[in-house]
Formats: structure tokens, sequence, C-alpha cells
């Protein structure tokens, strides 16, 4: 493995000014998965590499799939955890509606002293005006407090019912999320086997290959010592990781310890410093912050069509490139579709 020294500094605004310069000159290539083969190579090279492609795609497909399938389950427990909530709360309206009940139905039979007066009774069996307007009063108490708990109680039947309704609702969710997380897992099985398949065809090629070719085909390594930011946070330290890999073989579908793909060795990277990405180049393109070209710096994840490395500064970027080759520094290409910051100062 190609050896490397870490320094931490505070040099970023120079390396991001670096990458700016590089980024304009740097000529028109394919994406750096599939390296531009020369104008000699065998036919042996130009199988390995047109395989290498059709393997490329199914490898992110099944990184694709995996990536849904967390979501899928993140989906089913949010639904099973809306579902317990509403049934807990379906559970204590119905316990208040019962009490509510029986509150309205002592009300309405009641056999006290003036509960079954009507005005009329009331000013027949008063003696005088005072009691008259104390029979009216208890009258009236007992028609809003009858008013206050039969309103009680139908603002209460309404929770209960609509606290069904979310639980129903929720349990519906699950059942999808569970439909779909079983469709996927038997996708992934699928996917899995083929990429094995592919995988041992692609290492029969390679092993045709003479010495020359595979040194052609692997390109030159930059031993360059890399200085990260002391602010990069996050990303400081996943580039550190990912640096600790220089050497590392290609090898589809694979994230770490010791081999990788290029999605595999940024998800290895971040999980070893606490933070969890998704598995596929095309989903870790998508996340945490956009960033121009001429503002990236080290850390930040540059992403081409179905490839992705992080930038070291300097117009470089460490990447696991492509069947035959290693985890190694590497110019910034043109063709970038997306440069993301991600745990930055966190």
């Amino acid at each position: 493995m190609a050896s490397h020294r870490l320094k931490r500094t505070m040099r970023g605004a120079l390396a991001a000014s670096a990458v700016v310069v590089a980024v304009g000159l740097a000529p028109t290539t394919p994406a750096l998965a599939d390296p531009e083969l020369p104008a000699n190579a065998s036919e042996a090279m130009k199988q390995l590499q047109e395989m290498s492609k059709e393997t490329e795609k199914i490898a992110e497909s099944l990184h694709e799939a995996k990536d849904d399938l967390n979501k899928k389950n993140a989906d089913l427990e949010k639904a099973n955890k809306e579902a317990e909530e509403a049934s807990k709360l379906g559970a204590l309206a119905r316990e208040q509606e019962r009490q509510l009940r029986g509150d309205v139905d002592k009300m309405a039979s009641a056999d006290f002293e003036g509960a079954r007066l009507n005005q009329l009774s009331a000013l027949l069996m008063s003696r005088s005006p005072n009691e008259f307007l104390d029979k009216m009063a208890l009258l009236d108490m007992l028609a809003g407090d009858n008013k206050d708990a039969i309103d009680k109680l139908h603002a209460t039947i309404k929770q209960a019912e609509d606290a069904g309704k979310r639980a129903v609702d929720a349990k519906d969710r699950a059942q999808k999320a569970t439909d779909e997380a079983k469709r996927i897992t038997t996708e992934l099985d699928k996917r899995r086997a083929e990429l094995e398949t592919r995988r041992s065809k692609v290492k029969a090629q390679y092993d045709k290959l003479t010495q020359d070719e595979r040194n052609k085909l692997k390109g030159p390594e930059d031993n360059s010592v890399i200085n990260i930011p002391g602010n990069s946070g996050i990303a400081g330290a996943a580039l550190e990781k990912a640096l600790s890999k220089r050497g590392s073989k290609y090898v589809y579908g694979d994230e770490g310890p010791n081999t990788f793909d290029c999605s595999g060795l940024i998800y290895w990277a971040y999980r070893q410093v606490g933070m969890e990405l998704p598995r596929s180049s095309s989903q870790q393109a998508r996340i945490g912050t956009a960033v121009p070209i001429s503002a990236i710096q080290p850390g930040d994840l540059v992403a081409y069509k179905g490839h992705i490395g992080i930038s070291v500064g300097n117009g470089k970027m460490v990447h696991a490139p492509t069947t035959g080759d290693v985890v190694k520094i590497a110019p910034l290409q043109s063709g970038i579709v997306a440069v993301r910051r991600v745990g930055v100062g966190s």
C-alpha cells in the first residue's frame, strides 16, 4: 500500500483556489471509472473494459436496491410506531368516552331536588320570588352541565374515531412497506448472484492480461502528502480514513475493509467516523449541501456519472477507480455532475 502522511493544517482556502484552476484545465476524458485505453490496447483489455462497465452498472443497481430497502425499513418502523401511538390514543379516548357516557346518563336520570323541574313547576312550587329565582338558577346550571358533558362526549367520540382511522392508515402503510421490503430483498438476492457471476468473469478476463497490460490499466500512483484542514470536521476525518486505504484493490460491490468499489470506499470511510451514508454513488451524490465546482474543499464528495470520490484539494481526489486498479489519488477530470459537502464543521 502506498505510504502517506497526513497533516491537519488551515490551508483550505489555498486548496480550494487550486481546484478552480485544475478543473478548468482538466482535459475532456471519460469518467474516471472507465479509463481511456491506449491506442494499441489488446483485445483482452478492450473486453475487460466493456465487461467492467456492465458489471459496474449491476453493482450500482445492487447498491441502489440496498438504499431503497433501508428506506422501506425506515418507513416500516415509522408506520408501526404511528400505529402503536394511534392505538394507545384510541384506547384512551374510548375509556374517556365510557366515563363521559356514564356522567351524561347520571345527569339525565338524576332524581335529586330540582333535577326535573321546569319553569312552570318552579313557579307553582315556589313560595316566594327569591325561591323561584333560586330554582331557575339551578335549572340553568343543570342545563349547562348537561351541555358541557354532551359536548365533551361528542369531542371524545370524534377523537376515538380519528385515532382509529390513523391506526388503520398506519397499519396499511406498514403492510405496504413490509411487502415492498420483501420484494426488494428478493431482487437483492438476484442481483447479488448476478454480480458474483459477473465478478468471476471479469477476474478471469483480467487474469488473461500480461503484466505490462495490467500496469497500463492501473496507471500511475500519486504519493503526495495530503494536508487536511483542521476545521473540516467529520468530512476531514472521513477523508483521512479513505486516504489510509491507498493501495487497496478495487472490487465490485465491496465496502472494505481491504477491498472497495468507488461508493464503497466513501461508505466505509464515513462509517469509521460514526456517520451512515447511502451505499450507492447516485444517492451519495444527493446528500449534504451542494457546492459549486469553484468552491471545492478537501473532504467534499465529487460525483461523476456512475462514479464518485473525495476531494483532497489541489485539484485532486482519492477514489477507487475500476478493476485492476487500487484506491489512489488522481486529478479531478471534467464531467463532474455534483459536488456535495457532508459533515463539515460537525
